[in-house]
């Protein structure tokens, strides 16, 4: 058998082992006029009758080289001799590309006007011919910027429309095959400037690591297929906690995001920051994000801003702490109230010679039972004190809530309660004490929403 052969076979395995074409489909070659792409048309041209599905060829030219009219027109008559219908397309790139890269604004141009073509003519996919060099220079690409699995996982042989017959080709594999064939193609000079990273690891680093490994390309694929499946179970895994920790009314992650594994807390990170702005964060800005304190913002591409208040916030301001001036009575009766909106509740309860009604677990207060009538609850105001032993005599109740770690969030409806002008009980954090009584008060505070949805 020889490579001519050989890739065939080696293709069409690949595209019945990953299902990457289906009888009755309208595939779209992208074709730019080089040897790659022009291996790849003539592969899917011989395959098609036997996969039962048809072809159409597209190119979009860039505008960015003089000769790029030229290779549009070899397209255009190679499509011809094929008998198979040609769409082309062009944009000024460069103007374009004003202020952003250009490697990626004719990227995105050039998938924009392919995708656009397949959705009028009705096809399914579309094929592009990177192949198992391409492949190994992404990976090597991506190390290089320091990516994580996502980048390392590089290309996959599909990837929604967009499928790559020639993924697991090697160059030699595809230079056999056009010489046996003698097809023709057009030589892209700026492939030879080693000004671009890629082309730069391609000509210089590439045949440097293929001297201590001969099998390199195959090393790295294996590297992308690994890492792509990690990558996806890792997704999947995103997937389900982020439906737990995700409250999509208000753009926030729950606390409970901190006590998970920093891999997961990054992704969900970078999902949510998509799924509300449309943008993608860099590793350093997720690692900021995930680094804000209480109260902490980070900026973020487009305007948006992440920031901490319990839960990470995702928005386009950070919302002013809540304010609450109620004064709420105490009511006596043995009745469960809630708080206003601050997040809490309260039980007083009269008792004469009887057990406690609180529990060892709940935090309560015992008072005098002729207080009940001038007893309030409250938020904090400047100047909140409470007693101390100190040399002052006097210790802020902003001070109380610091010692204690209290997140600025919380502090705002934290209940006071007070007897007259003096603070004599905040839950959790100091209590008054008063003489054993015969008749006395029990008065019992908890939360009722649970700290990371506050």
């Amino acid at each position: 058998m020889n490579e001519s052969t050989d890739l065939r076979r080696q293709t069409l395995d690949h595209l019945r082992a990953r299902r990457l074409v289906h009888q009755g489909q309208l595939v779209v070659a992208a074709v730019s006029a080089g040897r790659d792409s022009c291996v790849m048309l003539h592969l899917l041209h011989s395959l098609s009758t036997e996969l039962r599905f048809t072809l159409a060829v597209a190119h979009f030219d860039h505008q960015l080289r003089p000769e790029s009219a030229v290779e549009q027109q070899f397209v255009l008559e190679l499509a011809a001799g094929y008998e198979l219908p040609f769409y082309g397309g062009h944009a000024d790139v460069r103007t374009l590309a004003r202020g952003k890269n250009l490697e990626d604004t004719a990227r995105r141009a050039r998938y924009a006007f392919l995708r656009d073509t397949a959705r009028k003519i009705g096809a399914a996919k579309i094929a592009t011919a990177h192949h198992a060099q391409d492949q190994a220079e992404t990976v090597l690409l991506h190390l290089l910027r320091g990516s994580g699995l996502e980048g390392l996982a590089a290309m996959a042989p599909q990837e929604s429309d967009i499928i790559r017959p020639l993924l697991t080709a090697l160059p030699e594999q595809i230079e056999e095959y056009r010489s046996a064939y003698n097809l023709s193609f057009c030589q892209d000079e700026s492939n030879d400037d080693i000004r671009y990273l890629r082309n730069h690891i391609r000509l210089k680093l590439l045949p440097q690591l293929l001297a201590l490994n001969p099998r390199l390309l195959q090393s790295l694929g294996a590297v992308a297929d690994i890492c792509r499946e990690d990558n996806t179970l890792l997704a999947a895994w995103t997937k389900v906690v982020m439906d737990e920790l995700w409250r999509k009314d208000e753009g926030a992650i729950t606390a409970g995001l901190f006590s998970l594994p920093p891999a997961l807390q990054r992704r969900i990170v970078r999902l949510a920051f998509t799924q509300v702005c449309g943008e993608e964060l860099s590793f350093a800005q997720t690692e900021a994000a995930r680094s804000l304190k209480e109260e902490q913002s980070l900026s973020c591409p487009g305007g948006w801003l992440i920031y901490r208040r319990g839960a990470l916030f995702i928005g386009r301001e950070q919302r002013a702490l809540p304010e609450y001036r109620d004064i709420i009575p105490l009511e006596a009766d043995g009745v469960w109230h809630t708080l206003a909106d601050w997040g809490w509740m309260y039980l007083a309860v009269p008792e004469i010679h009887g057990a406690s009604a609180a529990s060892e677990d709940e935090d309560h207060i015992a008072l005098p039972a002729e207080m009940a009538k001038r007893l309030c609850f409250r938020t904090r105001r400047a100047g909140d004190a409470v007693p101390s032993a100190g040399r002052m005599g006097r210790r802020k109740v902003k001070d109380v809530f610091i010692e204690a770690k209290i997140p600025p969030y919380q502090r705002a409806g934290w209940p006071l309660l007070i007897a007259g002008t003096e603070v004599i009980w905040l839950p959790e954090l100091y209590k008054r004490a008063y003489a054993p009584q015969e008749s006395k008060l029990i008065i019992i505070a908890k939360r009722i929403i649970a700290e990371e949805t506050l």
